[in-house]
């Protein structure tokens, strides 16, 4: 698995997010101490293929989101493997993002 797929511009999380189906909001809740407004969605498999490295089957995949009613950033995603993915049990991802902003100093192994 590629964890960079999740900042691309074509496939990661902001086309996702811009591809979704029947948005609808679930009330507000709080992702680590943040004030959040729930979203919840779906979305087809050919739009969550990159991903999850095209591991979840079926459509159409539930989405659910978080947002920072303060600053709109996404704080946690879920996605959810539909019944029809032929699975005995269908796959639940949950990403769970904090630290907006902050720098990262990434040292190379010596």
């Amino acid at each position: 698995y590629d964890p960079t797929v999740l900042f691309d511009n074509q496939g990661g999380l902001g086309p996702v997010i811009n591809r979704l189906h029947g948005p609808e909001q679930r009330g507000d809740e709080e992702v680590d101490g943040r004030a959040a407004h729930h979203i919840a969605a779906t979305a087809d498999e050919a739009s969550i293929g990159p991903l999850t490295g095209y591991t979840m089957r079926g459509s159409p995949v539930g989405v659910e989101l978080w947002i920072d009613q303060e600053t709109s950033d996404l704080l946690r995603i879920k996605l959810i493997e539909p019944a029809s993915s032929g699975k005995d049990q269908p796959a639940t991802w949950v990403m769970t993002i904090s630290n907006h902003g902050e720098h990262v100093e990434i040292k190379p192994p010596v």
